[in-house]
């Protein structure tokens, strides 16, 4: 199936067949994670290890890759072998903005930084509508994109009114496609420490599809699979949290001053014997953070100011919306890619085991 879409959209060469497959090994060692991940306001880090690493801890040597955005810019540092590489980067270099990432917050909250209730609330062609899938009764709330006009939405909410299921559609000549569906499950009960009471799901399925066949059988090449271990809402985590810290010896990509490949500061300063280094890098740094181009500052959506025009009369699902003001979030969670391979019977997905 997978070659078939393949022929359709012109990819015929087997390399390129090949780059939508993984395999079961793939899989179960370089795309099965333990993250640890932390959300401020706008600030978020991901510190991920690799699961056959977490398993043995005698032989890890800490994240194999960490992400940071400190607000202002991007960080990460990665483990290869013995060799640690760290880049800093502007959001745009970065395209930390344009991500709409598999975390905990993308399951309910917001879509590539616009809340999830603004969308609702901008969002044109709206519909609302109760349907009977998978044996329930649900609402079924369809609309695009307030800004971006080849981008659409199909919500499914139970009873509760709790997602069970989001589709996101790509408008194609006027023709909508799926390109991916999200499902969450297992909604837990979470106190926070105003007393609040916060439903959240514990499990979220990421269904990524290349395409589809003449029949319309949409084709799955990847799946992810994010399982919440622990997570806690409204917690104080210090700022200096989402900037890293470089080890010594790694090798840096320095986007932000057009540097090119640097040793860590630290290193630097005490190999250069040159006290005022690292002072004057944090001097760099801070002036890098008010960048001149407008497109490389961020802006929290909350904060974006909305046209009185574009609100609506509040309905039923936007007055009890189940989005939260999360501003503080904790949370460790497995990421997990299922496999796909080649099969002239329909493709089935393997979930790796966890």
């Amino acid at each position: 199936m997978i070659r078939e879409v393949c022929h359709a959209i012109g990819e015929i060469g087997e390399a390129e067949v090949q780059s939508y497959i993984y395999t079961q090994q793939e899989a179960d060692t370089q795309r099965n994670f333990l993250v640890n991940w932390l959300r401020k306001g706008s600030m978020e880090r991901w510190d991920m290890t690799r699961k056959i690493d977490s398993e043995s801890p005698a032989t890890a040597k800490g994240p194999a890759n960490t992400l940071a955005f400190d607000g202002h810019l991007f960080s990460s540092l990665a483990r290869h072998g013995s060799a640690l590489i760290g880049e800093i980067k502007t959001v745009k270099q970065s395209g930390w903005a344009a991500m709409n990432r598999v975390d905990p917050f993308a399951f309910l909250y917001e879509y590539n930084t616009m809340p999830y209730s603004q969308i609702i609330a901008q969002g044109r062609n709206l519909e609302i509508s109760t349907v009977v899938k998978d044996n329930q009764q649900l609402t079924r709330v369809s609309l695009r994109h307030p800004q971006f006009d080849w981008r659409g939405f199909v919500l499914f909410f139970d009873q509760d009114r709790r997602l069970l299921e989001r589709q996101l559609i790509r408008y194609e000549e006027s023709l909508p496609r799926i390109i991916q569906t999200h499902t969450f499950s297992d909604y837990t009960e979470h106190q926070d420490s105003s007393g609040e009471t916060i439903w959240f799901p514990h499990k979220a399925v990421w269904h990524y599809y290349m395409g589809s066949l003449p029949d319309g059988t949409l084709v799955e090449n990847t799946t992810d699979i994010v399982t919440i271990k622990e997570i806690s809402f409204n917690v104080d985590i210090p700022d200096e949290q989402f900037t890293i810290e470089f080890p010594p010896g790694t090798k840096i990509w320095d986007g932000v001053n057009n540097l090119g490949w640097i040793d860590s500061i630290a290193e630097r300063a005490q190999d250069d014997g040159l006290a005022g280094l690292i002072e004057a890098a944090s001097r760099r740094t801070n002036a890098a953070r008010q960048p001149a181009n407008t497109d490389d500052q961020v802006i929290p959506a909350s904060d974006v100011p909305r046209p009185l025009a574009a609100e609506s009369p509040p309905t039923p699902i936007t007055r009890r919306w189940p989005f939260y003001a999360l501003l503080l979030t904790l949370a460790v969670f497995a990421v997990t890619t299922a496999t796909w391979l080649l099969r002239k019977k329909p493709a089935q997905g393997r979930g790796v085991s966890r």
